[in-house]
């Protein structure tokens, strides 16, 4: 009879003989964001699938506020109302409500039916409902394979509690068969669960908790971080990525959730019993893990689990530095150890030249002596020596000319000059390197992202394979092949996972950070305002091969103007030409000094029969020396050429660097000028790719393209994916091989500096447009 009831309604309803509306009753377990969406989700996404066929309207929701005696009187009123014809329940508590009533007598739907146990399917009169959760069993599973521990809480809601009486029991026995000691705690608006959690407690899993504000929650789970407790969350209020540790409930399901519960209502419409539909919905049953959290609270997953999890967060420190491209240059220059024993050779230098002046200044020097005569000596005897006296003095020697002297003081001036442009070759070296290092990461970080990606795409069709042979369209080929893919694909997510790791040890390295330290990449783009690259006027000027040539001759003419490299061989060759300067005044230079003595014999023993004493005498003398060396068995010649020689060698050396320097920026600009447009023609390709990829997957669910076909079309994403992800940062390291070749890094000049250089160039840009249109005319 109810059968022929069905099928009438779908016939008046499908031949226009009954164009009523049908109404559907609404009982949502609270008016909350989350439900009030899931609601005008689903309304939309019933009137969408029925339209054309049936014409639905719904009825106000009507409110259980979480109350099991509230949701049987709201269910009650629905099914004795005679405008309603169907029943939706949203929330888990009026679901479970209406599990439990002894007769409905509508159609009733629960997209949300918690699944705490495994157990046999209810097929109620009436009823159909959609599985939310994952079986206890199975997250006590995923929860022992992430962490292990022997005594467990289970906190869950007063509410949800006396919806499912029998259900506590279960989960105990459940959990002493896996050996965990299960604790229950049953909260309230009032309680604070954290604070009944037993002190052996060592893992937590949690129900929905409705009856604790969002607030409560939130102190809630930063309560259990702060204990170092790990966590499973059922449900979706409590999230991961609220800093719950994980859970394999999913929000993505969410629209998958309720087309499947509008596909079984249409069914219901055209006829077909709700208890006999099917009640299984396919949570795909992924783990979500919160790595901020597992490294809060001191656990640590295996790589097999974060391989096939979907992973939030990162497991750096939360306290680790967050740092951007332009902060790796600051900090390069400012903890790098080479830059600081470079710092310390140029203040060495300084040291040097005042050794080298201190031979043009005064040199003063004093004696003191005593000496002691033998008493039978003949000149002692006859008192012309004292038999000991004590006698001291004090020497002058000041250099009046000395061309050797001058020459060494400005030779080791322009060496300190050489010292100091050496040194801002290996800041440029060191910034360089550092940079690299960082947008090697963000690199390596991307290629890990693309490389888990395609690990779940080939997760996904190992699974449409099997799909496939139950389908009896594929033999178990399909199925090895997948499989061994997918040993293949956590093999690369490994690697890419130690180029990480090894871009951030090569990081902390060039920056003295401890080796060990992670850092938070902040991602480089090219609307950095520290980058003149990222004004778009000037890149929109670029419009012909003549703008490009100029922009290659003015950026090469800035290098070479700020080469430090050429500056090392400038002042060298200053150094080498004052020194050959020196050389040949050596034949007719002398050396002009000045000398001078003060002594006093302060106390003396002399014969009495001599006639004089020089205690207590003063004597002194002053003097001009001048010197010139006539012959130094030919040394004068050999320095003369070999200095001769050493500034010609430095001169090739430096037209050498020179054309080095220019070949160098000349090669970053044609580098440059493939890698900038790449950034959109990889993403294009990329989009394409996928596209492509998709189309295929489809097909090959379907049987109609090959698993050659889908592997193809997947190794063409997967490569696209990777060039598109990785083209900005590329770009940027193409950029930073340019700055540093052209000697300036944007990141040290200050807003006016990049304004006038930006200004220069464009102005030169501008004026050949002006000078082709007057020539035009």
């Amino acid at each position: 009879m109810k059968k022929t009831i069905f099928i009438l309604l779908a016939l008046f309803a499908t031949t226009g003989l009954w164009s009523a509306p049908i109404i559907f009753g609404i009982v949502m377990d609270a008016k909350t964001p989350q439900y009030e969406k899931i609601k005008n989700e689903l309304s939309k996404e019933l009137t969408t699938m029925t339209q054309g066929e049936f014409q639905v309207a719904f009825a106000k929701p009507l409110i259980a506020d979480w109350s099991t005696s509230k949701a049987q009187e709201v269910l009650k009123k629905l099914q004795n109302d005679p405008k309603v014809n169907m029943i939706i329940t949203v929330g888990i508590v009026s679901a479970n409500t209406a599990l439990k009533e002894k007769e409905l007598k509508k159609p009733t739907f629960a997209p949300y039916l918690l699944q705490l146990n495994q157990h046999p399917k209810a097929h109620k009169q009436n009823f159909n409902y959609l599985a939310f959760g994952t079986p206890f069993t199975v997250a006590l599973k995923d929860f022992l394979s992430v962490t292990s521990f022997k005594n467990m809480t289970l906190i869950t809601d007063e509410k949800l509690s006396n919806s499912l009486p029998d259900a506590m029991d279960n989960l105990k026995e459940s959990a002493l068969q896996k050996g965990i000691n299960l604790h229950i705690v049953v909260c309230n608006s009032k309680s604070a669960p954290s604070q009944q959690i037993p002190l052996d407690t060592q893992a937590v899993m949690l129900t929905p908790l409705p009856s604790l504000s969002p607030k409560s929650k939130q102190k809630l789970i930063d309560d259990l971080v702060q204990k170092h407790l790990p966590s499973y969350s059922f449900g979706g209020d409590l999230k991961v990525s609220e800093g719950i540790m994980m859970s394999s409930v999913s929000a993505e399901n969410t629209s998958r959730r309720i087309r499947q519960l509008a596909l079984n209502i249409q069914a219901v419409l055209r006829g077909e019993n709700p208890e006999k539909l099917s009640n299984e919905f396919d949570d795909e049953h992924q783990l979500v893990i919160n790595l901020n959290t597992t490294s809060r609270v001191g656990v640590y997953p295996p790589f097999n689990i974060l391989n096939q999890a979907k992973v939030i967060g990162s497991d750096e420190p939360l306290q680790a530095d967050s740092l951007t491209l332009s902060d790796v240059a600051k900090l390069a220059i400012k903890n790098n150890l080479y830059i600081i024993a470079g710092q310390l050779g140029v203040k060495a230098e300084d040291e040097n030249i005042k050794e080298v002046r201190s031979i043009l200044l005064p040199h003063i020097s004093g004696d003191l002596s005593y000496t002691q005569q033998n008493s039978d000596n003949v000149y002692v005897k006859q008192g012309f020596y004292a038999e000991n006296s004590t006698a001291g003095s004090i020497k002058l020697h000041q250099v009046l000319f000395s061309e050797k002297a001058l020459a060494a003081l400005e030779i080791q001036k322009k060496m300190k000059s050489a010292t100091q442009a050496q040194q801002r070759t290996l800041e440029m070296d060191v910034v360089e390197r550092a940079t690299t290092m960082f947008l090697n990461i963000l690199i390596s970080q991307t290629q890990l992202k693309v490389e888990k990606e395609n690990l779940k795409l080939t997760q996904s069709n190992l699974k449409m394979a099997r799909g496939r042979v139950n389908a009896g369209t594929s033999d178990l080929s399909d199925v090895y092949h997948w499989e061994s893919r997918i040993a293949t694909s956590k093999q690369r997510v490994l690697s890419a996972k130690a180029a990480v790791e090894k871009a951030q040890d090569a990081l902390n390295f060039i920056l003295h950070r401890p080796i060990t330290q992670r850092v938070k990449t902040l991602p480089a783009t090219l609307d950095n305002s520290d980058l003149i690259v990222g004004n778009k006027e000037l890149l929109s000027l670029i419009t012909n091969e003549n703008d490009v040539r100029l922009i290659n001759d003015y950026f090469v003419q800035e290098g070479l103007k700020s080469a430090s490299e050429l500056q090392v061989f400038d002042n060298k060759i200053a150094a080498k030409k004052r020194k050959l300067i020196s050389d040949k005044r050596a034949y007719y230079a002398p050396n002009l000094e000045l000398v001078g003595e003060v002594s006093r014999v302060f106390d003396e023993k002399r014969d009495p029969a001599a006639s004089f004493s020089l205690k207590d005498k003063t004597n002194w003398n002053a003097g001009v020396v001048l010197s010139l060396p006539l012959y130094e068995g030919g040394a004068k010649d050999a320095s003369y050429s070999r200095s001769r020689l050493q500034l010609q060698q430095l001169q090739v050396s430096k037209e050498e660097e020179k054309s080095f320097i220019e070949q160098q920026i000349r090669e970053d600009l044609h580098t440059i000028r493939f890698s900038y447009p790449s950034i959109e023609l990889t993403k294009q390709a990329a989009q394409a790719a996928q596209k492509s990829f998709e189309l295929v997957q489809n097909n090959y669910a379907k049987g109609t393209r090959s698993m050659t076909d889908l592997l193809v079309a997947q190794n063409a994403s997967l490569l696209a994916n990777q060039e598109s992800a990785s083209a900005i940062y590329k770009f940027l390291k193409d950029l930073m091989h340019l700055q540093r070749d052209i000697g300036q890094f944007d990141f040290f000049m200050n807003s006016a500096e990049r304004t006038s250089f930006t200004t220069d160039l464009s102005s030169l840009i501008q004026n050949s447009h002006n000078q082709t249109s007057k020539a035009e005319k």
